[in-house]
């Protein structure tokens, strides 16, 4: 049997009734997915950045996966923080957008 893995996107931009603000704090992330039917979050990458200074860096992984030393030490290597999902959302993701960071996502899973 064939597998086939078919991902969607809008082939139309929705329009905008009210102008965005300009917001001063930007996290940026894309995140690698199973490419089974659930698209199950795997591991994801992020930046944070206030202006055009550089906050942090770093990456995630779904909360079943254990990291792997090597990746832990490449890591620490190039100053990059790991984070399990869950404490991502917690300490990333809902703190910045709770306090009104723009949040820029590629293939959003979770």
């Amino acid at each position: 049997m064939t597998r086939i893995a078919v991902r969607s996107f809008l082939t139309e931009t929705p329009k905008r009734t009210d102008p965005p603000e300009n917001p001063k704090t930007w996290l940026v992330l894309d995140t690698e997915t199973t490419t089974d039917g659930s698209d199950r979050l795997l591991l994801g990458c992020y930046l944070v950045v206030r202006g055009k200074r550089e906050l942090a860096r770093g990456a995630f992984f779904a909360d079943h996966i254990e990291i792997p030393e090597h990746i832990r030490l490449e890591a620490e290597v190039l100053g990059l923080r790991l984070w399990s999902r869950l404490d991502f959302l917690r300490n990333v993701f809902y703190p910045l957008a709770l306090s009104g960071a723009a949040v820029v996502g590629y293939n959003l899973p979770f």
